[in-house]
């Protein structure tokens, strides 16, 4: 689903990629890459309680992932 979405995204078209970021969300809520670019997305659309909420996910996942 994350694949999908990607072409979408690099185009700042967030509000076409979100339901495949969400979906990819729901499915695996473990999945980082899902987390992460979902995160950027809601990033982008301003939502941030949704980038807090799915990148404290990433950092309970893995505590030492750069870039948070």
């Amino acid at each position: 689903m994350v694949n999908l979405a990607i072409p979408y995204l690099k185009t700042k078209n967030t509000l076409k990629a979100l339901p495949y970021l969400d979906s990819a969300v729901i499915a695996d809520s473990s999945y980082i890459p899902a987390l992460w670019e979902t995160g950027w997305a809601y990033y982008l659309t301003e939502n941030w309680q949704k980038v807090y909420t799915l990148w404290s996910r990433i950092k309970a996942l893995n505590p030492k992932m750069p870039d948070l």
